[in-house]
């Protein structure tokens, strides 16, 4: 009777101090961690609960390698380093060289013109000075088509021998839309006419023609009407041609 109890008493010792080590945190066993984040000046940054098998990545080096050998309902503080983080802080460089129009530099520096090796401040929106290192002027060559066949037609253009109800195409070099857009023209004129084109729009077509732009335009004087960017279908484009006719 003896040796039977003192069996049961070892197994019961046994039986706990497995269940003792069974709660002791290790690699590969699934834990449920409730945590509060501060930075080193006591700052809280974060905090709530999180789920994941230990020494599996799931978290930050210094987090995983920290509940090891913590027991349930255990507390503990952790100091990791940023190396065992989120890594060592990186510095922003302050060189970071980059091209913007005029109007941006402007509206960003008060209004300033910009002037090479000049250096800029604007506290709101840069932490340190901003260096104009180049200033690149591009120019474009600028095409305005004054058409004339049959059912197109303009006004003060007559001074020009243009007939009174043309319609003004206006186009770049450089814009895709203008391109797409030249072979429906050709396809609905039968001729061209060229005379002192930039003179032409500023005189007769300035209020329905905008020489500063780069995507493809359509003017009519005779009623004031215009047309910015591409045309649906080449028979949006002879509509438009049309009603300009029947104004003139």
């Amino acid at each position: 009777m003896k040796n039977f109890a003192d069996e049961c008493s070892k197994s019961a010792a046994e039986l706990t101090n497995k269940n003792k080590t069974a709660n002791i945190v290790e690699n590969g066993v699934f834990v449920e961690v409730a945590y509060i984040g501060k930075l080193t000046n006591g700052t809280k940054f974060d905090n709530g609960t999180v789920k994941f098998t230990v020494g599996s990545g799931q978290m930050i080096k210094g987090f995983d390698k920290g509940v090891i050998g913590m027991k349930t309902g255990e507390s503990k503080d952790m100091v990791i380093p940023p190396e065992e983080g989120y890594g060592l802080p990186k510095a922003v460089p302050k060189l970071i060289p980059q091209e913007i129009d005029v109007g941006a530099f402007k509206t960003t520096f008060n209004n300033e013109e910009p002037v090479k090796g000049k250096e800029y401040i604007n506290l709101n929106s840069l932490p340190w000075p901003a260096k104009v290192i180049d200033i690149k002027v591009i120019s474009h060559n600028y095409t305005i088509e004054v058409l004339d066949a049959g059912n197109l037609s303009y006004s003060c253009l007559e001074g020009y021998g243009i007939d009174k109800g043309a319609v003004v195409f206006y186009h770049t070099d450089w814009c895709p839309h203008c391109q797409k857009m030249k072979p429906w023209v050709q396809n609905l004129t039968d001729r061209e006419k060229e005379p002192d084109k930039v003179k032409i729009v500023a005189e007769c077509a300035s209020n329905v023609i905008n020489s500063g732009g780069g995507i493809p335009q359509f003017g009519c004087v005779a009623n004031g009407k215009s047309h910015s960017g591409e045309f649906m279908s080449i028979d949006d484009m002879k509509n438009f041609a049309d009603e300009c006719n029947k104004s003139a």
